[in-house]
């Protein structure tokens, strides 16, 4: 079920059966306004995916573009004790009910692992053409829990966008990385399209001021956040790769600020010491605010 909310500025439409996803942000419902990236699930036939996990074809099966949150997992799938987390979390996977809405504002909900809850807040500004989603997650189990957080922001790519950022800040490529990039400094090299045929991963990790932009020709995107509530942010690029799980289709830039450094998962993060601890009926909150200018 699609939900839809609408300012004089901008619209929303929230995919309920799809994890939340919000799956178009633009000054219309024209689809050619969306602001964020729109990938062909049709194309995902898993047929060339041997390489990857049962839970991450899974996840990248369906997937449509737009933007999840991820919790209480994001990234590689991984054990916690005798908790099983898989690929990107379980709340991006399950379905989300309403709590309250108006024509500007919704107020959606569900759960992971009978443990954590998240409730999820996206507010349309009547005064200019920006969405601040705030999100909650709370320990409902009897048990200290851990969690990391993601907001999993796909982006629209093409041949004129160009990513800008805090100039003291420092990217690193994920400890995994075939070619990785050592902690480096903010570099054009960074904020130009990848070739037609590769993608990148590297991560924001030190310099972080709580704002990155995605400018193009004729518009500007920038996501606003608070560095002390997600100190990090994944910046991918996908462009046209070839195979599973987008094979050929997809021209994405994610930005995705985050609580951990890297994605690889809930257990290595809480090996780095960036995971979250929830006491029981312990709640913690992020906001943002996602704005575009023509």
């Amino acid at each position: 079920m699609i939900e839809r909310i609408a300012s004089p500025h901008a619209v929303a439409h929230v995919d309920l059966a799809r994890g939340g996803t919000i799956a178009h942000f633009g000054s219309s419902d024209d689809a050619r306004d969306n602001l964020l990236a729109r990938v062909d699930s049709s194309a995902s036939a898993p047929a060339d995916s041997s390489e990857f996990s049962a839970s991450r074809r899974e996840w990248l099966t369906p997937y449509c573009g737009g933007w999840q949150v991820l919790t209480p997992n994001a990234g590689d799938e991984c054990l916690v004790g005798e908790t099983f987390h898989p690929f990107h979390g379980d709340v991006s996977r399950h379905a989300w009910s309403v709590v309250e809405r108006s024509a500007a504002f919704l107020k959606i909900r569900t759960a992971a692992n009978n443990a954590i809850a998240v409730t999820r807040t996206m507010t349309l500004n009547r005064d200019c053409p920006s969405l601040v989603v705030s999100t909650t997650i709370e320990n409902r189990s009897s048990e200290r829990a851990p969690a990391i957080l993601v907001e999993h922001i796909a982006l629209a790519g093409g041949d004129d966008a160009r990513v800008h950022a805090p100039a003291r800040s420092h990217w690193e490529s994920p400890p995994a990385a075939r070619d990785r990039l050592p902690a480096s400094p903010w570099s054009e090299a960074l904020a130009r399209p990848i070739p037609v045929g590769t993608s990148r991963v590297v991560s924001l990790v030190e310099g972080s001021e709580g704002w990155i932009e995605l400018r193009r020709s004729r518009l500007s995107v920038r996501i606003d956040w608070d560095p002390d509530e997600l100190p990090y942010l994944w910046y991918w690029q996908e462009r046209g790769t070839p195979g599973f799980p987008f094979h050929g289709h997809a021209d994405i830039i994610g930005l995705e600020p985050a609580s951990a450094a890297f994605a690889d998962g809930l257990a290595r993060a809480i090996e780095r010491g960036e995971a979250w601890w929830l006491d029981p009926n312990e709640s913690r909150s992020t906001s943002l605010e996602i704005s575009f200018t023509s």
